[in-house]
């Protein structure tokens, strides 16, 4: 999934206003099936700066909890 947006920050996290999504499959952007994961909702996604790595953490309303992570590589 793609999603593009403008990027804010604060001590140690980053914020992303999400103004749109996409899946990078362009059938599923057009199925009833798949339609509500691109609601944009809240339309703010919050990742805790930890090292190298950014951490977003969200509760579903199942109460199930998801983890990502993200982690800084540099390729030469």
């Amino acid at each position: 999934m793609f999603m593009k947006g403008k990027w804010t920050n604060n001590s140690d996290s980053l914020f992303l206003k999400i103004e749109s999504k996409k899946f990078r499959i362009d059938s599923l952007n057009n199925s009833p099936k798949w339609k509500n994961w691109l609601a944009i909702g809240e339309g703010i996604y919050t990742f805790k700066i930890d090292g190298k790595f950014l951490e977003n953490e969200k509760k579903y309303s199942s109460g199930k909890l998801s983890l990502e992570k993200l982690e800084k590589i540099v390729i030469n």
